[in-house]
C-alpha cells in the first residue's frame, strides 16, 4: 500500500476508534434507553399475557411510543400473524410445523403496522451473516434517534460464558422476540422477561442461521413405519440438511444419549427497528 494511502487509512481507523471510545464512555456514564428499569418493570406488569413473544414485544413497542392497539390481544392471536406447532400431526408434518412456528420478521412488521393502523412502521436488519458492528454502540445510536428496537434471538445457539442464572432464565426458549428498552456499558436491557444480557451474548444470539433443534423424544414419539417422507427428501433446504439422515440417527441411538434433529426455520435473526410515522417520535 502507498504510504500516503496507509496514512489516510490509519487516520480513518483512529477517528472511528475514538468515536467508539467516546460512545462507550457516554454509555458507561449514562445508559441510553427508552425506559429505566423501574419503568420497564411497571410496563411489563401491564403487558398482555400471551404465549407468542412476538405479539407481547409488539404491544410493548406500541406502549413505548404511546400508540393504543386497535385490536385486543385475543383478536390479534386469532389473526394470521403467527403459526403454531401442530402437535397432533404425523412426524413429517410436525417437523414442517416446527420450522414455521411463531412469527418471522415480516410477520412482526406487518402486525405492527396493522395493529397501529399504519402509525408505526419498521425495518429489519439481518445479522446473519455476521455484521462488523459493536452492538451496544449500534443500538444506542438508533434509540437516540427515537427508534424502538425489537430483537429476535436464538436461545438454542450455544453461547460460551453464560451464567447459570441466565441459562435457567431462558432454558425453555428457542427463538424469542424481545423489545430492547435500554443499552448500557454492561449490556443490552430486554423486556419479557426484564433482564440484562451481555452484549457479546446478545450479538451471538442474533447471529444465527435459520435452524431450529427438535428434541429426539419429540421425533421418536411420532416415528411410524408407514410415514411419507417424500416432502423431506425433495425440499432443497431439508435435503441439504439431511433431515432424513438425522431422523435415522435418532432411531439408531434411541436408547443412547439424547440427540436433537436440526431442521430449517423461517426465522431470521436480527433486529427490527420500529418508528412512529405520525410525528409522535421519542427523541
Amino acid at each position: 500500500m502507498d504510504p500516503l494511502q496507509w496514512k489516510t487509512y490509519t487516520n480513518t481507523r483512529i477517528h472511528e476508534d475514538l468515536d467508539k471510545l467516546e460512545g462507550f464512555l457516554r454509555l458507561k456514564a449514562e445508559p441510553v434507553g427508552i425506559w429505566n428499569e423501574r419503568q420497564a418493570r411497571e410496563k411489563q406488569t401491564r403487558s398482555p399475557k400471551c404465549d407468542e413473544s412476538g405479539l407481547v414485544a409488539i404491544w410493548q413497542v406500541m406502549m413505548s411510543l404511546g400508540v393504543t392497539p386497535k385490536l385486543t390481544m385475543d383478536d390479534a392471536v386469532s389473526m394470521s400473524f403467527f403459526r403454531s406447532r401442530d402437535e397432533t400431526s404425523p412426524l413429517p408434518q410436525f417437523l414442517f410445523s416446527c420450522s414455521r412456528n411463531g412469527m418471522t420478521h415480516t410477520d412482526l412488521l406487518r402486525a405492527m403496522e396493522t395493529l397501529s393502523s399504519g402509525r408505526i412502521s419498521g425495518r429489519f436488519f439481518e445479522f446473519y451473516p455476521q455484521r462488523r458492528v459493536d452492538i451496544r454502540y449500534w443500538l444506542a445510536g438508533w434509540i437516540k434517534r427515537g427508534v424502538v428496537p425489537l430483537a429476535t434471538l436464538n436461545y438454542q445457539k450455544q453461547v460460551r460464558g453464560v451464567s447459570e442464572d441466565e441459562r435457567s432464565l431462558y432454558r425453555h426458549m428457542d427463538w424469542y422476540h424481545h423489545m430492547v428498552y435500554a443499552v448500557s456499558y454492561e449490556g443490552v436491557h430486554l423486556t419479557n422477561p426484564i433482564s440484562k444480557m451481555k452484549a457479546e451474548h446478545f450479538k451471538q444470539r442474533i447471529e444465527s442461521e435459520s435452524v431450529v433443534l427438535i428434541p429426539k423424544d419429540e421425533v421418536l414419539r411420532r416415528l411410524q413405519a408407514d410415514l411419507d417422507f417424500d416432502q423431506l427428501r425433495t425440499t432443497p433446504e431439508w435435503k441439504q440438511m439431511n433431515v432424513i439422515g438425522q431422523i435415522e440417527v435418532c432411531y439408531i441411538l434411541r436408547c443412547g444419549v439424547i440427540r436433537q434433529t436440526e431442521v430449517c426455520h423461517i426465522y431470521r435473526c436480527g433486529v427490527s427497528r420500529q418508528i412512529e410515522v405520525c410525528h409522535i417520535y421519542r427523541y
